[in-house]
């Protein structure tokens, strides 16, 4: 009964120590880039939006606890595509703590 006691708090506690996987930290950054970021090309000063673009990839790699997730955004504006890189940061508790390399708060 005490080992049965033991192994039962064992296994609740790592129930308790969610991690995030691939998958799940690739969609956090997926969301975040979709809630939170306005695109928008320059060309010497003019500024125009961009509210159509498309995640053409996505690559992502885990470096201690943070997973790194890039994500290749392309969009077309008078029939030129316009790309770039956004890099986001995601913990072992699945919170973004930086985009761009700069530190989400």
């Amino acid at each position: 009964m005490r080992k049965f006691v033991i192994v039962s708090l064992f296994l609740l506690f790592l129930i308790g120590c969610s991690f995030v996987d691939q998958k799940h930290a690739e969609l956090i950054a997926k969301n975040f880039v979709n809630q939170r970021v306005k695109f928008f090309s320059q060309d010497e000063e003019i500024r125009e939006d961009l509210p159509q673009y498309n995640i053409s990839s996505i690559t992502s790699y885990k470096e201690g606890g943070t997973w790194t997730i890039i994500l290749h955004i392309e969009s077309k504006l008078n029939n030129v595509t316009k790309d770039n890189d956004l890099v986001v940061k995601v913990n072992e508790k699945g919170d973004v703590m930086e985009f761009n390399g700069k530190k989400v708060g």
